[in-house]
């Protein structure tokens, strides 16, 4: 199989998405907590942005702006992370069986 073949699987993309939004949280690492700060960071920069450019843009649409481009960047990193190792073992393997 190569990377171009290799598919994600429903629950595993779920699994990205639900994990860009909620984590595991507290001393014993058991209970789930929403991030919130992340994306209330996310807002507020966007609405920062936004007091400082010209001709005043929407403050609140640049807020909600910033926070779906958190959701998607975070889903993609959070997809790489999970699937780097399986891509990297494909990589190496069909290397080893061109030799």
């Amino acid at each position: 199989m190569t990377v171009a073949t290799a598919k994600v699987r429903g629950p595993e993309f779920a699994t990205l998405v639900v994990r860009n939004f909620i984590t595991y949280g507290g001393a014993d690492d058991k209970g789930i907590r929403p991030q919130i700060v992340s994306y209330a960071a996310a807002f507020g920069a966007g609405v920062t942005v936004a007091s400082w450019e010209p001709n005043y843009p929407s403050l609140l649409t640049k807020g909600y702006q910033s926070v779906v481009t958190q959701a998607w960047v975070g889903v993609v990193i959070d997809g790489i992370a999970e699937f780097a190792p399986d891509m990297q073992r494909m990589l190496h393997k069909n290397k080893a069986d061109e030799k």
